[in-house]
């Protein structure tokens, strides 16, 4: 959000504007502008900012077009379509609301005031309403139905053509996936549950009872505000509060000497009372980039990381002194040739579908799944079909000498260490 006002006679205002927006990089965000330009967009009653308006030299003026170009440039939308300020020889729009998100605006428009010779400006943005009685779900996969057997037979119907055949890795690769996450949603299909709030495992049906009786209570006092009332309402919530109390010590006191030869089950249960966890978050991390400002956008910072960790290698071997120059090229390959190894003895070798099958069941199938939501229980139950597709994307790789490009992506989660938080190297990545 940026609130501008234009001197008259600033000429240069709208190239100031242009570096700002520049640098604040507006794409994918939302961005809106409160200005008083003092640029009067009417031309014959109508705005010149409308896309079907038809500029010529005469009814504009260079300035004017100088702003016409800037909203078209960043796909800014100007919503005030009312004059806002009126003297006894004209009537101009020089205060301006602009938007590169205006279906997301309720309401717009001017307020008369006697403070100013210009009319108030506003807009309302669309807000979400919280709906107190919603529900959260989750997503998982129902085996109700599911057997190896039935997962292999729908594996084979997929029917996986000879992937040796294609001549672009990227496309065999997501027409096997294609086939794959088929089989799957077939024979796991995904189901919605709704997630239960979280209890404390202390709280039972006596407190829910008190709860309850306490609130009628405080409602009966609200409603004839009697001394009686109060009173009674003053003991049930006392009440509810040593309840609780007795309940929660009693509690822990049970799980405590319960998990005395389980050393794990017993530092959970004393974290879970309000020891200090080293738990930390990534969600608020701000860095600094090459000129030292911090940044608090999410994409601006995993672009720092990345450039920070893609050259960190780099980064130190310029670091290295200048090794002295004792070996040489000769000396080097008569090393290496004393070792058995000469240039270009180095290949990659095609891999056999029996390799890629002992591979597949040797999977944990309690991993987590990878970037493409693939369980290692599907690849590992359905082996047998799925080996010769695999070891035919894998050779075609070998062949075009191409990585396929989804097997690129990664998820890096930067953890902290110590240090400056906004200084990128003080993050691991893992």
């Amino acid at each position: 959000m940026r609130f501008f006002y234009r001197l008259p006679n600033h000429n240069n205002f709208l190239d100031l504007v242009y570096d700002d927006f520049h640098k604040l990089n507006p794409e994918n965000k939302e961005v809106y502008i409160l200005s008083d330009m003092n640029i009067n967009v009417l031309v014959n009653g109508k705005s010149y900012l409308e896309k079907d308006f038809k500029i010529s030299d005469r009814n504009i003026t260079a300035q004017s077009r100088k702003y016409k170009e800037f909203c078209s440039f960043f796909s800014l939308s100007q919503l005030i379509q009312s004059t806002t300020r009126i003297t006894i020889n004209s009537s101009t729009l020089l205060d301006h609301v602009l938007t590169n998100t205006p279906e997301k605006i309720t309401h717009k428009g001017t307020h008369d005031t006697s403070i100013s010779d210009h009319q108030i400006i506003f807009c309302t943005r669309k807000s979400q309403k919280y709906k107190p009685n919603c529900h959260n779900y989750i997503q998982f996969r129902s085996f109700r139905n599911y057997t190896v057997d039935n997962f292999e037979n729908i594996l084979r119907s997929q029917q996986f053509p000879n992937y040796s055949e294609f001549d672009n890795v990227d496309v065999a690769y997501s027409d096997f996936i294609s086939k794959l996450t088929n089989a799957i949603n077939t024979s796991a299909p995904c189901r919605q549950k709704r997630a239960k709030a979280k209890t404390e495992e202390w709280f039972d049906g006596e407190i829910a009872e008190a709860i309850s009786v306490r609130n009628k209570l405080y409602k009966k006092f609200k409603k004839n505000r009697l001394t009686i009332n109060q009173q009674n309402f003053r003991e049930a919530k006392y009440k509810v509060e040593d309840l609780t109390k007795h309940k929660k010590r009693e509690f822990f006191e049970n799980k405590l000497s319960e998990n005395v030869g389980r050393p794990k089950e017993l530092w959970k249960t004393i974290k879970s009372i309000g020891l200090p966890s080293k738990k930390s978050t990534t969600g608020n991390i701000c860095l600094k980039d090459h000129k030292g400002e911090l940044q608090f956008g999410h994409k601006l910072n995993a672009n720092i990381f990345k450039n920070y960790f893609s050259t960190i290698a780099s980064n130190l071997v310029n670091k290295l002194p200048v090794a002295p120059n004792i070996f040489t090229e000769a000396s080097t390959l008569r090393f290496y040739e004393a070792n058995n190894i000469t240039p270009n003895s180095f290949n990659f070798h095609e891999i056999d579908e029996n390799y890629i099958y002992k591979q597949l069941i040797s999977i944990n199938p309690h991993k987590a799944a990878g970037i493409d939501n693939i369980s290692g229980r599907f690849l590992k139950d359905g082996s047998k079909v799925l080996a010769r597709p695999i070891s035919q994307i894998c050779n075609l790789s070998i062949k075009l000498s191409t990585f396929p490009q989804k097997c690129k992506i990664a998820k890096i989660t930067p953890l902290y260490k110590k240090g400056n938080r906004t200084d990128a190297g003080n993050y691991r990545p893992i």
